[in-house]
């Protein structure tokens, strides 16, 4: 994901060079990024949780749903009359443990780590160029959902490593508009869709987690536990150009 990162990055920055853009620039983004998922996006990911619980009945603390993995976004555009290219990273998480004694009395813990991270790359059309107050478009992005678990005593487990037994993956495409109040300074807001084209990137990184978390019950539960990225989502971002 790094390396693909900085790829896109000198590549995007080489295009000033070009004289297309003389009379253009670039206009940055910083802010918030919420979305809504689709029921299968996160069910079968909390299937898996409920399913752990369940194996464990001694539990005293049990492991709570994933809800909500909106969070910080990055955007960069550049952009000329009439057309305009963006760069966003965004990422977001929840982090919960499960509690209780082991066969020998011993009280364990589990701790399960959920990040969410997007990189997107968009094309749209923008009447006035990089200071356009309104811009549509699409956008295709690679969205990956790792998930890291580990285990141990609770006042030994910052020490125990984190291990990632399931990283589902999800590549999608979408409309896209934003809003973007005047002047070098101010608020946007961009609206959004997308749709989830390879949903067996999703389905592969699900069975991996549970057979790690549910040794022995993954092999009873259905094949068709998957991540399918559809969502709908708004960022509200700070944003400002270097255009004179």
């Amino acid at each position: 994901m790094k390396k693909i990162l900085i790829t896109l990055l000198v590549l995007f920055l080489s295009f000033n060079k070009s004289d297309l853009y003389a009379q253009s620039g670039f206009r940055f983004y910083l802010g918030y990024n919420a979305f809504f998922t689709s029921k299968k996006g996160l069910e079968d990911l909390n299937y898996i949780f409920k399913r752990y619980n369940e194996n464990r009945p001694s539990l005293t603390k049990k492991l709570e749903s994933v809800g909500n993995l909106s969070g910080a976004a990055f955007k960069m555009s550049l952009g000329t009359r009439g057309f305009i290219a963006d760069l966003t990273y965004a990422r977001g998480g929840q982090k919960q443990y499960a509690e209780g004694p082991n066969s020998n009395g011993d009280i364990q813990r589990k701790q399960v780590k959920t990040r969410y991270t997007n990189l997107e790359a968009a094309f749209g059309y923008a009447p006035q160029g990089i200071n356009s107050p309104v811009v549509v478009g699409l956008s295709c992005d690679m969205i990956s959902l790792n998930v890291y678990t580990r285990s141990g005593a609770p006042d030994n487990i910052n020490k125990v490593q984190w291990a990632k037994p399931g990283n589902p993956a999800s590549l999608g495409l979408g409309p896209f508009i934003r809003l973007t109040s005047p002047g070098k300074k101010g608020l946007s807001a961009e609206f959004y869709f997308r749709r989830d084209v390879a949903p067996q990137a999703g389905r592969r990184g699900l069975l991996n987690l549970n057979v790690s978390m549910n040794p022995q019950s993954w092999h009873t539960d259905t094949d068709d536990l998957g991540w399918i990225g559809h969502q709908a989502g708004i960022r509200i971002m700070f944003t400002f150009t270097t255009t004179k």
